[in-house]
């Protein structure tokens, strides 16, 4: 695990920065198991302020490596490209419960950055989730930072304003959300999300046309047991990026493997087949790959148009 996180952020920060791999001189850690008395570091984000500050987010996993329990979101701040970072701080913690899955964006207008993370109080977790069909057993948060990460607003709860499901899992990312360029939803804060109730899984996402201060949820992809899931803009289109949580035998396409969806505006026009040309890194045999087309920015239709093949 502690390699894992020191190669992505090492990537990561190149990337921030503008370097080239051939460039890159300078290797640093954020976070190592057992620093500042945290067991295991885990799901790392990255977000570059306007000032050119690098903000590392990770969960730390205070007591145990597993996914519930005592875990507080944190961050570090990197005012000279990664060489050196700031002291930990704690951006959500209720002492007990899980806050995790860290999303942030770059509001690239005001500076602001916008934070969404997912919580789980104390006593619930992913497994005993279907136990508590009239009970709120995951939840959806958000706060800001309007001085580049050097502090952050209270988390505030949307779970009632976006509507969640009671007895249902959410999370959101993991990784990070966009915010549109161009186009009628220009400004548009996009972040990722998934459920599950009963082993059903789903993916979307949810958006803010304010710049943070309301949210809404998007309609569901409909593809079988999408789960955790990255998005981009590439053109006019936005770009879904889908785990498959379980092993869909009909579609040939076993757990854990990569699906793509595509979402277009009314004005978007043909799609471009081209940005679904990938598979996954570790797969041996190149998969049919699967598409989802719309006519808007919160819904993910069925179609199917891939190929199989070898690598």
């Amino acid at each position: 695990m502690k390699k894992l996180i020191v190669g992505l952020f090492f990537f990561a920060v190149a990337a921030c920065s503008g370097f080239s791999a051939a460039k890159i001189e300078i290797v640093s850690t954020p976070y190592k198991a057992g620093d500042f008395g945290v067991h295991t570091f885990r799901i790392p984000a990255l977000c570059t302020a306007k000032d050119g500050a690098i903000l590392a987010f990770c969960e730390a996993r205070m007591k145990a490596p597993g996914d519930d329990g005592h875990i507080n979101l944190v961050v570090r701040r990197s005012a000279d490209g990664g060489a050196t970072w700031s002291d930990m701080a704690v951006i959500a913690s209720d002492s007990v419960g899980t806050f995790g899955n860290p999303v942030p964006v770059l509001d690239e207008k005001s500076g602001k950055i916008i934070l969404v993370m997912a919580h789980t109080p104390a006593g619930y977790t992913e497994s005993t989730m279907g136990n508590y069909p009239d009970a709120h057993t995951r939840r959806i948060f958000v706060c800001e930072s309007c001085d580049g990460g050097l502090s952050w607003t209270k988390p505030r709860d949307l779970t009632k304003e976006l509507n969640l499901e009671k007895g249902a899992w959410y999370a959101v990312g993991p990784g990070g959300g966009i915010q549109i360029k161009g186009g009628e939803h220009s400004g548009r804060i996009v972040v990722p999300v998934n459920t599950a109730k009963k082993d059903i899984w789903r993916a979307g996402a949810i958006y803010s046309d304010d710049f943070g201060k309301t949210w809404r949820l998007g309609k569901w992809c409909d593809f079988p047991s999408a789960n955790e899931s990255q998005i981009a803009q590439i053109g006019d289109c936005l770009f879904l990026n889908m785990r498959v949580q379980n092993s869909l035998k009909n579609m040939n396409i076993p757990r854990y493997r990569r699906v793509a969806a595509v979402s277009t505006s009314e004005k978007a026009g043909a799609l471009r087949h081209t940005i679904l040309n990938f598979s996954n890194p570790s797969a041996r045999e190149r998969l049919s790959l699967l598409k989802r087309t719309a006519k808007n920015t919160s819904r993910f239709p069925i179609r199917n148009t891939g190929r199989s093949g070898s690598i």
